[in-house]
């Protein structure tokens, strides 16, 4: 059931890229990471500069997921609450030596009026992205999204000093779907889904993914389970081997 937690995290990252390419959409550009960043001097510039650039990154998480199983004890009403959180801030890469080893770490700076302005524009950037974008990505998390309940901007600082860092905490707070017993691909995840394919970072994910979402049994078997129904029961109601509903004949008596 947390395939759309799935889904929605890397809509969310390709609508933020654009699937990795030109135009992006926003001042980060390909500097957007599922759940961890990854350094790259590519992303970041090279560690031998003597003047680091600070530049946008983006890190995006699903870190809480409500009432997500379709089961028959969950009333229609009760909704599907998903948060997916976005780190919003701007950093750059530093290299120290580790026990005779190179390790690279992130550098947050301090904010400033400049950076603060970068990082209002960014989030703006993220929105649109998200809700006013027409590649497939942004299609399927408009699909996704069926009612915003709350949006929550926070400003980021440091623990020791309390020290205001150029860095933002979003957390979108949404309403969204289960699955459903037949178990079919939306039109628009589905068309989400072949694009993000042709990444090679996920070409080989994708089939796995489509293979979970569609399987699980017969669309019988899979309303039985929605039921809570036992092997037993399943069989009682006339499912031969927990698959094929069969319907004993009936004799109509002709009452007059």
């Amino acid at each position: 059931m947390s395939l759309e937690r799935i889904f929605l995290r890397l809509a969310t990252v390709a609508a933020l890229t654009n699937f990795y390419q030109d135009p992006y959409p926003t001042v980060a550009e390909g500097r957007v990471f599922d759940s961890k960043v990854v350094p790259n001097d590519d992303l970041f510039g090279s560690l031998k500069d003597e003047i680091k650039e600070f530049k946008p990154v983006c890190v995006v998480y699903t870190d809480y997921d409500k009432d997500l199983l379709n089961h028959h004890t969950v009333r229609p009403s009760d909704e599907r609450i998903m948060t997916v959180t976005l780190e919003l801030f701007c950093a750059t890469l530093d290299q120290d030596e580790v026990d005779g080893e190179d390790a690279v770490s992130l550098v947050y700076p301090g904010t400033d009026s400049e950076l603060e302005i970068l990082l209002d524009v960014f989030e703006h950037q993220v929105f649109e992205s998200l809700f006013l974008g027409t590649n497939s990505a942004s299609e399927y998390v408009k699909f996704a999204v069926r009612a915003l309940k709350n949006v929550v901007s926070r400003r980021g600082a440091t623990f020791e000093g309390g020290q205001k860092l150029a860095a933002r905490q979003v957390t979108l707070e949404i309403a969204t779907g289960r699955l459903t017993p037949n178990r079919k691909l939306p039109i628009q995840l589905s068309k989400f889904l072949d694009e993000l394919a042709t990444l090679d970072q996920h070409a080989h994910q994708i089939p796995k993914l489509r293979a979970l979402y569609e399987r699980n049994g017969t669309e019988l078997e899979n309303k039985h389970g929605w039921l809570g129904y036992t092997d037993a029961v399943s069989k009682a109601l006339g499912a031969e081997q927990f698959g094929t509903l069969t319907i004993p004949l009936i004799n109509w008596i002709d009452a007059r």
